[in-house]
C-alpha cells in the first residue's frame, strides 16, 4: 500500500567510540517508521557520514558535513561514551543554535581509565548541554533504544504540522455555512484522547520528560500508568492526534524535559459535547 508522508532527516553526531549505540540508533529509527509511518504520515531518514556522505576533493571533510547531512537535518542525535569527537560538538551546537531539535545521550557506565582525560571533556560538554536543557543519559545500548523511541515520538508530535481539513462548499446565492461539527469529532475520538480532553478542561496537559522516563499529568495527577509502556505510547499518540485535530495546542515548549498543552476553542467544545453525552448515558442507567 502506498502512502503520502514527510520524511525528516535525522543526522547522527557520535564520535568513532559508540559502534554499538549507532547501530541501536540505526535499529530504533528503523523500529519507529515500523510502528508509526503510517498511522503518522511521516518517515524518519537516518543520516551518518560514514553511509551518507559523498566525499570531494575540494572541501574539507567537515565541510562536506555541514554542506551535506547537517544542514539540512530536521533533528540531531549526538550519542557520546568516552571521546568527545572532532567535530560532533560543532555539529550538535551548530544544529541547536538554529533552534532545531536536539536530542544529546550520556553514557553512564565504567569506561577505561585510560581514557579519563577524554572523559573530562565529554563531562564538560554534558554540563553545557545540561545547562541548555537537552540532554539525557543511558545506562546501555536497551536503556538508549528506549529512550530514542520515547523522544523521536515526542519530537515528531510537535514537528508534523496539524492538518488542514478541506474547504467546504457554500451554495450558490447563500451565505457560506458554518456548521458545528464538534459532536462528529468527538464521537471520532479513542478512549485515550477523551480523557486527554476531559483532564485538560480545568488545567493543562503538562508533560514531564527525565532519565527514568516520561509522565503525563493534569490537575496534579499522573494519567499513564507507572510502568506500563504501552499506555504511555498510547497516550503520547492521543496527545499528537488532538494537536492534529486542532483541539490541544502547544502553550508552552521548555525544552525537551516538560511541555504544557492547552485545549482550543473547539476542543473546549468537544469537551463539553463528552461530558454531556457521558451525562446523558448515565441519565440513561437504572438506579
Amino acid at each position: 500500500m502506498s502512502f503520502s508522508a514527510s520524511v525528516y532527516e535525522i543526522f547522527l553526531a557520535a564520535p568513532d567510540d559508540t559502534a554499538d549505540e549507532q547501530q541501536c540508533f540505526r535499529e530504533a529509527v528503523a523500529e519507529w517508521n515500523s510502528l508509526h509511518a503510517i498511522r503518522e504520515k511521516c518517515i524518519l531518514l537516518p543520516r551518518h557520514w560514514t553511509t551518507d556522505l559523498a566525499r570531494n576533493f575540494v572541501d574539507t571533510a567537515q565541510q562536506q558535513i555541514d554542506k551535506h547531512l547537517l544542514s539540512p537535518a530536521d533533528i540531531v542525535v549526538g550519542i557520546f561514551r568516552s571521546k568527545l569527537g572532532q567535530g560532533t560538538q560543532h555539529e550538535i551546537e551548530t544544529h541547536a543554535d538554529a533552534n532545531k531539535p536536539t536530542l544529546v545521550y550520556f553514557y553512564t557506565g565504567p569506561v577505561p581509565q585510560n581514557q579519563a582525560s577524554t572523559v573530562a571533556d565529554v563531562l564538560a560538554f554534558k554540563e553545557q548541554c545540561r545547562n541548555r536543557n537537552f540532554y539525557g543519559e543511558y545506562c546501555d545500548v536497551q536503556d538508549l533504544r528506549e529512550k530514542l523511541r520515547n523522544d523521536l515520538t515526542r519530537i515528531i508530535h510537535d514537528l508534523v504540522p496539524p492538518e488542514t481539513p478541506a474547504p467546504q462548499q457554500a451554495p450558490h446565492n447563500s451565505a457560506p455555512a458554518r456548521p458545528d461539527t464538534t459532536s462528529n469529532k468527538s464521537a471520532k475520538l479513542s478512549h485515550e484522547e477523551r480523557e486527554l480532553l476531559l483532564a485538560a478542561v480545568n488545567a493543562p496537559i503538562a508533560r514531564y520528560r527525565t532519565d527514568t522516563g516520561e509522565s503525563i499529568y493534569a490537575n496534579g495527577f499522573q494519567l499513564n500508568k507507572p510502568g506500563d509502556d504501552r499506555n504511555l505510547q498510547d497516550l503520547l499518540s492521543a496527545l499528537g492526534s488532538l494537536l492534529k485535530k486542532k483541539l490541544l495546542y502547544l502553550d508552552q515548549n521548555l525544552g525537551p524535559s516538560k511541555s504544557y498543552y492547552k485545549l482550543t476553542k473547539t476542543g473546549y467544545k468537544t469537551a463539553d459535547k463528552i461530558k454531556a453525552a457521558n451525562q446523558q448515558r448515565i441519565n440513561r442507567e437504572p438506579l
